[in-house]
């Protein structure tokens, strides 16, 4: 699926350097997290057509917020959702649902 010699140029330049300890997998998705040189990405694979998505990284601005860490449970399925804690650079936390029945495993923001 992924190790250390794969590229995603649409996603970041380089390679993966390494892996998270979390990964989820249901249905036909594998979430994970992985580091590139300073970045932090959650990832999606949908292993139905081989299609690697960058969900959310320590580069995004969720609103006017840059994401500064997050982190995935062991235990994160809501259904076809997956909760995620993210941190921001100005100290204030969120939980966001990514849904992936859309098959890109859209973020739903809201309270």
């Amino acid at each position: 699926m992924a190790d250390l010699n794969t590229r995603t140029p649409e996603l970041f330049d380089g390679a993966f350097t390494s892996f998270g300890d979390c990964v989820v997998a249901f249905d036909s998705w594998v979430v994970f997290s992985g580091m590139a040189k300073a970045y932090e990405g959650l990832f999606a694979m949908n292993m139905e057509t081989s299609r690697l998505f960058l969900l959310l990284d320590n580069r995004t601005f969720l609103g006017a917020r840059q994401i500064e860490d997050f982190q995935i449970s062991k235990s994160p399925r809501a259904g076809q959702d997956v909760a995620v804690t993210v941190t921001f650079a100005d100290g204030g936390s969120v939980i966001y649902l990514f849904r992936f029945s859309d098959g890109a495993g859209q973020p739903l923001f809201g309270s």
